[in-house]
């Protein structure tokens, strides 16, 4: 479930990254929605997806 909601929403990321980044993005999509499984609370997915909004902001 968790890798075909991540290949669902993968092409919504296209316009800000582009295609050369989208199999990188998958594996990051999986992590993050592993995060809220691992840890029992969508907190820490919050957690983790600004982080990983942050960095990838920064790292542009």
């Amino acid at each position: 479930m968790l890798a075909v909601a991540t290949e669902t929403f993968g092409p919504l990321h296209v316009p800000l990254y582009g295609w050369c980044v989208l199999v990188l993005d998958f594996e990051v999509r999986l992590l993050l929605g592993a995060v809220p499984m691992l840890g029992k609370s969508w907190g820490a997915l919050a957690i983790a997806q600004t982080v990983a909004d942050l960095a990838g902001w920064w790292l542009r």
